[in-house]
């Protein structure tokens, strides 16, 4: 991620030195900036799926409202994505229930345990 940023904006300066018009320099300006904007904007949607597909496969709601989703405005216009609290609500979510998860885990070894103790007690 950061070395795609890095590219375009060593890119920049460099065709930005070999340009004296300032209008080309602008430009440039702007095609860098449409770049790294289009890239944040695939990022999201990554990270969107991914978070998705994790609080669907355990059964989550996914939040609703605009406090929670932004548009996308250059790859998929008006396609949405986790804006940061989106992003902090689904992930608290998924973490909340994998901890139940490894509570119950952890519940059924111990009785286990236990049955399997009463056992060795009963037959010894």
């Amino acid at each position: 991620m950061n070395s795609t940023r890095e590219e375009i904006r060593i890119d920049f300066q460099n065709k930005s030195k070999n340009l004296s018009d300032s209008e080309k320099i602008n430009e440039l300006a702007y095609s860098a900036a449409f770049e790294e904007k289009c890239i944040d904007e695939e990022i999201s949607i990554i990270l969107t799926n991914s978070l998705t597909a994790k609080a669907r496969k355990l059964l989550l709601p996914l939040p609703s409202g605009k406090k929670y989703w932004d548009e996308c405005e250059y790859i998929y216009p008006r396609k949405k994505v986790l804006n940061n609290n989106g992003i902090d609500k689904v992930r608290k979510a998924i973490r909340n229930e994998y901890k139940n998860t490894l509570a119950y885990i952890a519940y059924l070894l111990a009785f286990i345990a236990a049955i399997t103790g009463l056992i060795a007690v009963i037959k010894g």
